[in-house]
């Protein structure tokens, strides 16, 4: 006799046979109904729990498996281990975005940042280098680098100084009797004035400060007392300082006066001048004579006569004093009313006819003529520049 699952309390049916009646047929087209155990019986499992598949978690899947349950008595007690932190679980509203993307969180020393290595970001955060942080989230997107635009210039950013600065202008200045000062000039530039310049001054120099940006340079006695007795020494000395910055590229641009008595004599760099001459030339007070110092010969012989043709009977002296000094004089009025000629018209000739033979006025020094102990007054220098013919 086959046996049938049990029914209530313990009883055999058979679903054939009612427990109080004849047997019964089942309908045609009906399958036979079997009752379903209560859960209070003991009988046998259930049917067996699908079979793990291997292809649906293949690579790229990110499963991992549920922590056993734990009791809350034993979590109370059992703390994290030492030297690791513990991994949170992810939030909900992380999970809630989007079901095909597992959270990852990330552990991370809140004291500790990327870059940043005890003593600053990179090692050397006052730099001038740009700073970059590498930004992270809870999902498995690639890692975003920003870079800081930084504030400085490109040099900067690549050396991390300030870039040397390189003047493109020398200045020059003549002070009081004895001084000179040179400004933003190159090591070599007064290397080379140290040894062709200072040593045209046959008194020597009493003293000589250099710093970072100047040179000054005392000489001995008065250079630039224009009533001394070697002030044509000091008007060589003059003629041949101008005529090395042309042949090393540095032309007289103006001359300004800011910052201090003396004016400065601005020389920019430029191509380098090696067929430029330089002569000196200066007034007297009253303006009625002009001298000429060491002129170009073709300027010796033809300026006094080309000012006596442009200025019939005005001229009274055309000479030649210590062998290279060319003086040449207008009329005075009679009972010294002043000149024949207006000063400003003797100076428009001069300036005319040495611009046909090749000069023209370049630059002006104002240097000091002493009287004596007490009292002292001006006297400019002329200084004129071109070639010879060819």
């Amino acid at each position: 006799m086959s046996h049938y699952p049990y029914g209530y309390y313990g009883q055999p049916i058979n679903p054939m046979y009612p427990p109080h009646g004849p047997p019964m047929m089942a309908p045609q087209g009906y399958q036979p109904f079997y009752p379903q155990p209560h859960p209070s019986q003991n009988i046998a499992p259930g049917p067996l729990p699908i079979g793990f598949d291997a292809e649906a978690y293949g690579p790229g899947q990110d499963y991992q498996s549920p922590p056993p349950p734990v009791s809350k008595k034993k979590s109370r007690r059992q703390s994290a281990p030492s030297g690791s932190a513990a991994q949170p679980p992810p939030l909900k509203s992380a999970l809630k975005k989007s079901t095909n993307i597992t959270a990852t969180p990330m552990a991370t020393n809140a004291l500790e940042f990327p870059g940043y290595n005890g003593q600053g970001y990179n090692g050397n955060a006052a730099s001038g280098y740009p700073l970059s942080r590498q930004r992270t989230n809870s999902f498995n997107r690639p890692a975003q680098e920003r870079r800081r635009a930084g504030s400085n210039a490109a040099y900067s950013q690549d050396h991390g100084i300030d870039p040397p600065f390189q003047p493109l202008h020398m200045f020059v200045s003549f002070h009081g009797y004895n001084e000179l000062h040179l400004e933003n000039i190159t090591e070599y530039a007064l290397k080379e004035l140290r040894e062709i310049i200072w040593p045209l001054w046959d008194e020597g120099i009493e003293a000589q400060t250099v710093t970072t940006s100047e040179c000054i340079v005392r000489f001995r006695n008065q250079p630039w007392n224009m009533a001394g007795p070697n002030f044509l020494m000091a008007l060589g000395l003059i003629e041949r300082l101008f005529t090395l910055c042309a042949r090393r590229g540095y032309v007289f641009q103006t001359a300004i006066n800011i910052g201090q008595s003396a004016p400065r004599l601005i020389f920019g760099v430029e191509i380098p001048d090696n067929t430029s001459l330089f002569f000196l030339a200066f007034f007297n007070s009253s303006g009625s004579r002009f001298t000429l110092v060491n002129p170009p010969s073709h300027i010796d012989l033809s300026l006094g006569a080309q000012l006596k043709a442009a200025l019939p009977r005005k001229i009274v002296t055309d000479h030649v004093e210590q062998s290279n000094l060319r003086i040449i004089e207008v009329k005075r009025k009679p009972n010294n009313n002043g000149l024949e000629v207006e000063h400003s018209l003797f100076l428009a000739h001069i300036l005319k006819i040495l611009n046909s033979l090749g000069f023209d006025l370049d630059a002006s020094i104002p240097l000091l003529k002493r009287q004596n102990a007490v009292m002292s007054k001006g006297q400019e220098i002329l200084i004129f520049k071109g070639v010879l013919p060819g």
